[in-house]
């Protein structure tokens, strides 16, 4: 037999466990996103331009990155990130 407000409690507890849930996804969607920003960072693709001249797509990831990185929610991710930025913009002001 269900005491008085158990199932009201329980649909309360099923509710806050779905949206941590839920939170706990995005979360983790986020960080496989930046896992992969940062890997194609680290490994740019290269292309030609019509003129000939060859280029890496690494600043094109940068700025994607830095486009993203005010969006994200995720404390591990955002470090991450930042971390990879601040590495490649150090390299860059030392060539």
């Amino acid at each position: 037999m269900e005491r008085e407000g158990q199932g009201e409690e329980t649909g309360k507890t099923e509710k806050a466990l779905s949206a941590e849930l839920e939170r706990k996804v995005a979360q983790a969607q986020e960080t496989e996103f930046v896992v992969q920003l940062i890997w194609h960072i680290q490994n740019p693709c290269g292309t030609t331009l019509p003129s000939g001249k060859e280029v890496n797509l690494r600043d094109f990831y940068l700025r994607q990155a830095e486009e993203v990185l005010p969006k994200l929610t995720n404390p591990n991710a955002i470090g991450l990130l930042k971390a990879e930025i601040e590495r490649w913009r150090k390299e860059k002001e030392e060539e």
